[in-house]
């Protein structure tokens, strides 16, 4: 369950992965966490991934932040648009 693709989100997103250096390729692994609960959130190994857990969180922390939403409230937003 992640949040329905809108313009909002994706331009929160494109703004976010540029913040962050994430690729434009590395964008929908991104989306998986977008509406998870956050202590669910995949945590950086050390072994040097590519892309690194901590980047994509660390670009979906962001995208919450323009699009003004919470761990509570994404997931909410999320779980709307499963069920509509």
């Amino acid at each position: 369950m992640s949040l329905p693709r809108t313009p909002s989100l994706e331009a929160a997103l494109a703004e976010a992965s540029e913040q962050h250096g994430l690729p434009i390729y590395y964008r929908d692994c991104v989306r998986p966490l977008l509406g998870a609960p956050m202590e669910r959130w995949p945590r950086c190994c050390g072994a040097g991934c590519e892309p690194c857990a901590q980047t994509l969180t660390a670009v979906a922390i962001r995208v919450y932040e323009l699009l003004g939403l919470s761990d509570e409230t994404a997931q909410q937003a999320a779980m709307d648009a499963e069920s509509a």
